[in-house]
């Protein structure tokens, strides 16, 4: 399962207290579940490490958009908190616009950056905690303001990749998916045919953060 939102854990506990084993990946809610083990990014942290990314891309000052996923995901609000302590912290100068939720909508990170830049010209940096933060690249390179304001987000998919290399996305932090989608289901079939238990509850995984020059 990926339980983005609170509310699951109780399905989830329904579900191993009836003998179905379930395995978590990629994120999870607040509340604690009777799940078998979990596996991904601890999203507080992977938040800090884009706050020191941004710190040192602003050198320390201007203006920050912030787009999350949704306001009531788990995940998303622990990323972006992440990087906003961080930032209230180390970088008190850099100034916050927003928080925005885009729904993990390309087309709604894309009007907002546009809103943003109408209300905010001299805005530098947007901050997409989860989806379609390609969709804000775009809006980048459609105001033609490649260079002028760069775009952190998450994940190594086609579509923003190719913002990376372009120059639009400057910061783009991997989850490691497919190392969480194939250890999850190893351990999980050791376990059902084996009895196998996996080596932990919680089994963190790291991304690399990529820049355009890693990308060309």
């Amino acid at each position: 399962m990926v339980p983005i939102f609170d509310g699951t854990a109780r399905i989830i506990n329904e579900a191993t207290e009836e003998g179905v084993p379930v395995f978590n990946i990629i994120a999870e809610g607040a509340t604690e579940s009777q799940r078998l083990a979990f596996i991904g990014q601890d999203a507080t942290s992977a938040g800090k490490q884009i706050g020191e990314f941004i710190a040192k891309k602003m050198d320390g000052k201007g203006k920050l958009g912030v787009i999350t996923g949704y306001f009531g995901a788990t995940q998303h609000t622990q990323r972006m908190n992440g990087a906003l302590e961080y930032l209230k912290a180390n970088s008190p100068d850099i100034q916050i616009v927003g928080p925005f939720e885009n729904k993990d909508k390309a087309e709604s990170a894309y009007s907002l950056v546009q809103d943003m830049m109408t209300a905010n010209p001299d805005l530098s940096m947007v901050y997409v905690t989860a989806g379609g933060p390609f969709g804000a690249a775009k809006a980048v390179k459609d105001l033609n303001l490649t260079g002028k304001v760069g775009v952190v987000g998450f994940d190594h998919t086609p579509d923003n990749i190719q913002y990376l290399k372009t120059g639009e996305m400057v910061g783009l932090l991997d989850q490691a998916p497919y190392q969480q989608a194939l250890d999850s289901s190893v351990m999980l079939y050791n376990y059902i045919v084996a009895g196998q238990e996996p080596p932990a509850k919680v089994i963190p995984v790291t991304g690399k953060l990529l820049t355009p020059d890693d990308a060309k």
